[in-house]
C-alpha cells in the first residue's frame, strides 16, 4: 500500500526509506491500516534493545587525597600534635654541662627510633584524614596502632630521660620531650586501661 511523505504529502512506496520529493525520512511505521493499528502498539519483544546500564553499588574510596580534619577524632589530633612537638623536642638541648648542651637524639642514639617512630605516626593521621579509613585498618584496628606507637616513644624517651649523662643537668629540651610523648600516648591508653579494668570486673 503506498504510503505519504509525512512532510510534503508526496505518495511513495511500501519500502521506500527516503522521500523522493522532499527526501524526508519516512518512519516504517507511518501509514499503517486500520488492523494494525488496532493491535498492541508496544513494539514486540524483538525490537527492544537492550543497553548495559550499570548496577547500583556502594560508594568506593576514588584513591584522592584530600586533606579533611574532621576524620580525625579529638585524640588523634591531641597525639598528632603532640608527636609533632615530640620530633622538634628530640634536636633541642636535653643536658648542658659547660656550655655544652647536645640534644636528645645525639647523645642517646636509640631515640632516632622515637624520631622514626613520630614521623610514622604524623604519616600515618594525615593519611588518615586525607583518605578516610585505610587499607591497613581492616586487618589492625585503629587505636591499637596508635597505643602500640605512642608507648614505644614514651618508654624510650623516659629511659633517655632518667639517664642522664653523668656531670649534666636537665635543659628544656628533655622535659618538653618527656612530656610530649606521655600528651601523646595519654588519651589512647587512658581509655585502653579504663576498658581493661571494666573487662576484669
Amino acid at each position: 500500500m503506498p504510503r505519504s511523505c509525512p512532510q510534503c504529502q508526496t505518495e511513495t512506496s511500501d519500502d521506500a526509506a527516503f522521500c523522493p520529493q522532499c527526501g524526508a525520512t519516512i518512519p516504517q511505521s507511518f501509514g499503517i491500516t486500520a488492523e494494525a493499528s488496532a493491535a498492541p502498539t508496544g513494539p514486540s519483544p524483538s525490537t527492544y534493545s537492550y543497553a548495559a546500564t550499570p548496577a547500583p553499588s556502594t560508594p568506593v574510596s576514588s584513591g584522592t587525597f584530600k586533606f579533611d580534619a574532621t576524620r580525625l577524632s579529638s585524640s588523634d589530633r591531641i597525639t598528632g600534635i603532640a608527636s609533632f612537638v615530640l620530633f622538634i623536642s628530640l634536636f633541642l638541648p636535653w643536658y648542658g654541662a659547660f656550655g655544652f648542651s647536645p640534644d636528645g637524639v645525639s647523645w642517646h642514639g636509640y631515640l632516632y627510633i622515637v624520631l622514626l617512630v613520630s614521623i610514622a605516626i604524623l604519616v600515618y593521621l594525615v593519611a588518615r584524614a586525607g583518605f578516610g579509613t585505610l587499607a591497613i585498618n581492616r586487618s589492625l584496628a585503629h587505636a591499637p596502632v596508635l597505643l602500640v606507637a605512642t608507648l614505644v616513644n614514651f618508654v624510650l624517651v623516659l629511659l633517655a630521660f632518667l639517664f642522664k649523662p653523668s656531670g649534666f643537668s636537665w635543659q628544656f629540651g628533655a622535659f618538653l620531650s618527656l612530656i610530649a610523648a606521655f600528651v601523646a600516648a595519654a588519651p589512647i591508653a587512658v581509655p585502653a586501661l579504663r576498658s581493661a579494668q571494666a573487662s576484669r570486673k
